[in-house]
């Protein structure tokens, strides 16, 4: 197994059921991280991390908009950050007709509030993106509206954001593993 010399550590975060796990397994290439629909609350409710084959470490967080598991789930992306090294921060959101969530975008600032040291070294995941969505977010105007959407009254704006597709395979069945575009 080989080892990188300066680990990263991916840190996904975001509201449930956005596919934090899913993309986490995608990285992997394989299922580590229990993944698909739970009706009502998110399935992952404790920090979990995994290793890739170099040493990197991939950690899922519990979704932030579940109101029972909130300070739980606050407790555990502090848990992550406070572990030092190199971190990758990704938050992972969804579209709503075209439209930025405002639970996504109040889970952003949240961690942000809470985390000033993240500052701008983060990036915005927009995941399960309808084709419809995609080919309008081909034009580069269309990105950067998408993005000042999203940086709209953050204290610290980003500038990375990565498009995700819907996948129709993931629909039907719990714990897929899939790959990722790009």
């Amino acid at each position: 197994q080989s080892k990188c010399k300066n680990p990263v550590t991916m840190v996904m975060i975001g509201n449930p059921g956005v596919g934090k796990s899913t993309i986490l397994n995608a990285r992997l290439g394989r299922i580590a991280f229990k993944s698909g629909v739970s009706l009502g609350v998110g399935l992952t409710t404790v920090l979990q991390e995994e290793y890739d084959e170099f040493g990197n470490r991939c950690i899922d967080t519990p979704g932030l908009s579940d109101i029972k598991y909130r300070s739980q789930a606050a407790r555990e992306i502090t848990k992550a950050l406070k572990r030092g090294g190199l971190f990758t921060i990704v938050f992972v959101v969804t579209l709503e007709a075209g439209r930025t969530r405002p639970d996504d975008q109040t889970t952003i600032k949240l961690v942000l509030d809470s985390a000033p040291a993240i500052g701008s070294n983060y990036g915005i995941l927009i995941n399960k993106v309808h084709s419809k969505e995609m080919k309008k977010l081909e034009d580069v105007e269309e990105r950067r509206k998408m993005a000042a959407l999203f940086n709209e009254g953050l204290p610290n704006p980003t500038f990375h954001f990565w498009y995700e597709q819907v996948k129709d395979e993931l629909t039907a069945e719990d714990n897929v593993l899939t790959q990722l575009s790009g």
